[in-house]
């Protein structure tokens, strides 16, 4: 055990290290979209000047109730002597990014007597790759990193041999937080009962049934509690047809019009939990972990594909990558703890699948680093368009609103350009701004 958790520490420190070197390489200190409304106007802001509550916390952002976001966020800002420092909140949210793969790590160590250092190489490579580069350089995407963490602690918990009334209370809280960042984080209730329901099944206990009818009620008022937003409306898939339309997009990732992920991945997965929930007598306590990963993966799929089917431009996003990529390495620990590798053959075979698997997601960071790339240029230069405004003495707020409305999108890091104008301006908001922007 020791020597796994040395492998687990160091696993640790190897990935920040790197995730740390690129946001001190690629990040721009420079807020960018709903830090401006939700972080600063209706966080800093109101906490400078007296006004905020802790109901606060708990309002909703869009869909959302980004609970943990917004006390990570104030709380970076009152320790950093009340500045504003959005790379500062990349290189704190980035630990907790870390924390995912190194817990799924130790958990295969832990379960897994002859582990492979193949395995362990497979995970550095998948999780150094800057694949989801648009939450790690995003200082207001730590929800996302949250909701993941939170749903495995509470898988991990609800699949361990002993279930006291304490472990129960604490998996309560810990889906109550993952539904306090992104609003799918019910899903993680639903899927904590059904693991107790699964375990009701195999031992007939009654307290598992009980616990299991406890988490769906959770899971069940938590959904409730999520109110649409009308101007989003347009982003949900509009009929059965934009459904299919963009699970199929979905599926393909990280390709685009190519299918072959269906064979590599997805048909393996579902022929996998297929084959062990028909047998589920056979299957052992630390499987449903990864079982249960799997289900709540393809449900938050299934999700995304309903939420933003409407407009395929959205469906892809970057910042959902997070939740695509777990899959796979997800499938790879499933596969590795419930097959019996008692040959030479099979080993080859599965390091072989790993191998494809590790050149398919080089490759696409190859590809896509250009767009990495980018995202740096134009934040950039969304730094440099703020300074001008600052630098021009002459220029007023009519002539600044002609000039942001005849800007494009991405020339000013929000959207609405006269609520930017606004934001930048307000007395309370003008002085916390980070200091590579230039403050009058």
């Amino acid at each position: 055990m020791k020597n796994k958790t040395i492998i687990s520490i160091a696993y640790f420190i190897f990935i920040y290290s790197l995730k740390y070197l690129i946001i001190e390489n690629y990040a721009v200190n420079v807020p960018f979209g709903d830090q401006w409304d939700s972080e600063a106007f209706y966080l800093y802001k109101p906490y400078i000047e007296n006004n905020l509550h802790f109901y606060d916390f708990f309002s909703q952002h869009n869909e959302h109730r980004i609970f943990c976001t917004r006390v990570l966020n104030l709380l970076i800002y009152i320790l950093n002597n009340n500045k504003w420092d959005t790379i500062l909140t990349m290189k704190v949210q980035a630990l907790i990014l870390c924390l995912i793969p190194t817990f799924l790590l130790f958990h295969y160590l832990k379960y897994n007597k002859n582990y492979s250092y193949f395995t362990i190489i497979f995970f550095i490579i998948i999780f150094t790759l800057p694949i989801g580069y648009e939450n790690l350089l995003w200082g207001f995407q730590s929800q996302f990193y949250f909701m993941i963490f939170f749903s495995i602690i509470s898988f991990y918990l609800a699949t361990s041999p002993v279930i006291s009334l304490k472990k129960i209370i604490f998996i309560l809280v810990l889906c109550l937080l993952s539904y306090l960042n992104i609003a799918s984080g019910f899903i993680t209730s639903i899927i904590v009962s059904f693991i107790f329901y699964f375990r009701f099944i195999k031992t007939r206990k009654n307290n598992f049934l009980i616990y299991s009818i406890l988490l769906f009620i959770e899971g069940s008022l938590f959904f409730i509690f999520i109110i649409p937003v009308k101007a989003h409306l347009f982003l949900k898939s509009q009929n059965f047809s934009d459904f299919i339309d963009s699970l199929d997009l979905i599926l393909q990732w990280p390709f685009k019009e190519f299918r072959i992920m269906f064979i590599l991945l997805w048909i393996p997965l579902v022929g996998f939990l297929f084959n062990h929930i028909v047998n589920y007598k056979k299957i052992k306590i630390y499987n449903i972990f990864y079982i249960s990963i799997l289900i709540w993966i393809i449900i938050q799929l299934f999700g995304i594909s309903y939420a933003r089917g409407g407009n395929i431009l959205t469906l892809i996003q970057n910042r959902y990558t997070d939740i695509f990529l777990l899959s796979e390495v997800s499938m790879f620990l499933f596969i590795e703890s419930t097959l019996n590798f008692n040959n030479s053959y099979k080993i080859n075979l599965y390091n072989l699948y790993k191998l494809i698997f590790i050149i398919i997601f080089c490759h696409y960071s190859f590809v896509n680093f250009k767009y990495f790339q980018n995202e740096y240029i134009n934040k950039q230069s969304m730094l440099s368009e703020i300074n001008h405004l600052y630098k021009t003495k002459s220029i007023n707020q009519m002539e600044a609103l002609i000039m942001l409305n005849k800007s494009t999108l991405y020339k000013y890091p929000y959207p609405f350009k006269d609520r930017l104008w606004m934001f930048i301006n307000d007395k309370t908001i003008n002085k916390i701004l980070p200091n590579s922007i230039i403050t009058k």
